[in-house]
């Protein structure tokens, strides 16, 4: 039997370019064209940075040497992209000059340079950090499982996270899954404690007061949106790596 309509949206969807990933450290030294390959084969790909908090955490990771490569490369005579074919939007250069013919970028604590890309490095690789779960679970359920597993129920703190997790969503056998988020303490909070969010209610009242039983955040794999939902109905559900194995 189909659940009945919720009362109210609370996610609509934006998509950006970037996906929703984490970064897994590799000690091993490579130039930046075989750290590259290494990536593309056990990962994704070279590392994209895209905020400030992003850069902090890669600088953060416990057992990193200083200058690691990422996933940042000059293409043409003035143009610097990532990896994936976007421009860059966020940077960290160091002051100064250039080198003349470096045309790879290392991440420093200081910020980042650009270096020979046949030196030798470690570097940062991609990896998806979203793992789909067919089995139907309670709201609660899927949250202690996914927990069990040193994860969490999915947080949309951002456009391009909702986008990919609808991307691993595909293959669901449930029309709904289970995020990370709650409605606790007159408030609709993520579980992850990441507060951010793309808010747009189709029903503006319902948002101080979501009935009593949709309580609970479920992604519309049809309509592209989260919505209000029973906290007791049994659907798949998305859990998110940790950054760091």
């Amino acid at each position: 039997m189909k659940q009945s309509a919720p009362v109210c949206l609370i996610l609509t969807c934006f998509f950006t370019g970037a996906l929703f990933r984490c970064n897994r450290y590799v000690a091993e030294e490579k130039t930046w064209q075989e750290a590259r390959n290494y990536c593309v084969e056990n990962y994704t790909d070279l590392t994209s940075i895209w905020s400030q908090e992003e850069d902090d955490d890669l600088w953060n990771y416990p057992g990193r040497e200083d200058r690691v490569w990422i996933g940042l490369f000059k293409d043409g005579i003035d143009n610097w992209k990532w990896v994936g074919g976007q421009n860059v939007t966020f940077s960290r250069w160091l002051s100064g000059p250039f080198k003349d013919g470096a045309m790879c970028a290392v991440h420093r604590q200081d910020g980042w340079r650009n270096l020979s890309c046949t030196k030798t490095r470690s570097f940062f690789c991609s990896d998806r950090c979203l793992v789909l779960v067919k089995e139907n679970k309670t709201w609660e359920e899927a949250m202690k499982l996914c927990r069990d597993q040193n994860r969490d129920l999915v947080s949309l703190p951002s456009g391009y996270a909702l986008s990919e997790t609808l991307v691993v969503s595909q293959g669901a056998q449930t029309d709904l899954v289970w995020t990370g988020l709650r409605y606790l303490a007159d408030r609709w909070l993520w579980v992850s404690g990441e507060t951010q969010g793309y808010w747009h209610w189709n029903h503006p009242d319902a948002l101080q007061c979501p009935g009593w039983i949709h309580r609970c955040g479920a992604l519309s794999l049809k309509g592209n949106y989260v919505v209000a939902w029973d906290c007791a109905a049994k659907l798949n559900f998305v859990c998110n790596k940790r950054n760091r194995v």
